[in-house]
C-alpha cells in the first residue's frame, strides 16, 4: 500500500513529528509540517520544585505526554534517583522510551490506546491496585481531568502538577502560504481539540478550504468536535492511537 504522493499536513509540535513524518515519507506520501501547538516549559517556581523534591512520597507517577517526561527530566528533577523505586506510568511507548533512555526502569504503559482511557484500562490502574495509593500526574496546563477524576473515584489520592503550557505559534503570512496554500494538503492529522481550534485560528482566512479537507483524528471525541467547529469533510478515526495507527488510517483512507 502506498500514499501515492498525497500531501499530509502534520500539526503536532515539530519535536514530536519526526517518526510520523518518516512513516509518511517511507510509504510514498509527502509530509508537510505545520505545528499548531508550541510547547513552553513553565518557570521553576519554589512550589513546583518542592513537589519534585518530595516526589519519592508517591506510589505511582504518571507522565501524561512525551513533553511531560522530557521537560520533567531536563528541567525539574534535581535528583532523578528519587523515582527509581516508584511505579512509573507512561501514556504510551514514546513517553516510556524517554524514561528508559534516562536509565529509568519499572515503567508500564498502554500499547494500543495512547490516551487517558488507555491508561485507565491498565490492570495497575484498577481500584484494587490504586485504592489508598498516592498518585502524581505530571502534565501540561489545561489537560483533561478524566484521568485524575477516575483515579480519585477508584480510591487513589491524586495530585497533579503542571510543568508546561501549549501556545498558539506565531506565523507570518508567507509561512502559512507555504504550508497551506502552496502545498495544498490532501489530508490533515489532528491529535487534539486544541489542534482543531488552532487550525481554525491560523487559517481563519481560508476556512472554506480547511473545512473541506479530510481529517485523520485520534478519537470520536475529536471528530465530533471538528464537526462542531464546521468541518464537513470526511473524517477518519484511527483504530490504534499511535503514529503507526495514524499511518494505517491514512493508507486505508486513500485506498478507499
Amino acid at each position: 500500500m502506498s500514499l501515492n504522493n498525497k500531501r499530509i499536513l502534520i500539526t503536532r509540535p515539530n519535536e514530536q513529528a519526526d517518526y510520523l513524518s518518516g512513516l509518511i515519507t517511507n510509504h510514498g506520501g509527502i509530509s508537510v509540517r505545520f505545528p499548531t501547538v508550541e510547547i513552553q516549559p513553565l518557570d521553576k517556581t519554589n512550589e513546583l520544585m518542592k513537589c519534585f523534591d518530595e516526589i519519592s512520597n508517591y506510589d505511582f507517577i504518571i507522565f501524561i505526554s512525551r513533553n511531560a517526561a522530557k521537560i520533567a527530566i531536563e528541567k525539574f528533577f534535581r535528583n532523578i534517583d528519587l523515582i527509581r523505586n516508584i511505579q512509573l506510568v507512561a501514556i504510551g511507548p514514546s513517553t516510556a522510551k524517554i524514561l528508559s533512555d534516562n536509565n529509568l526502569e519499572n515503567i508500564i504503559f498502554p500499547h494500543n490506546n495512547v490516551d487517558s482511557e488507555g491508561l485507565l484500562s491498565l490492570e495497575e490502574m484498577q481500584s484494587n491496585n490504586i485504592f489508598d495509593k498516592k498518585v502524581l500526574i505530571i502534565r501540561g496546563v489545561g489537560g483533561r481531568e478524566l484521568l485524575a477524576e477516575n483515579l480519585n473515584k477508584r480510591g487513589g489520592t491524586v495530585n497533579c502538577i503542571e510543568i508546561y503550557e501549549r501556545k498558539l505559534p506565531a506565523y507570518g503570512k508567507r509561512e502559512i502560504k507555504e504550508a497551506w496554500h502552496d502545498n495544498n494538503p490532501d489530508a490533515v492529522v489532528v491529535t487534539s481539540n486544541e489542534v482543531v481550534n488552532n487550525l481554525v485560528l491560523l487559517l481563519e482566512n481560508d476556512t472554506k478550504k480547511l473545512f473541506s479537507t479530510p481529517l485523520i483524528t485520534m478519537s470520536e471525541r475529536i471528530a465530533d468536535y471538528a464537526k462542531h467547529k464546521g468541518f464537513i469533510s470526511k473524517i477518519s478515526v484511527v483504530r490504534e492511537k499511535s503514529d503507526d495507527g495514524i499511518l494505517d488510517s491514512l493508507l486505508r483512507f486513500f485506498e478507499d
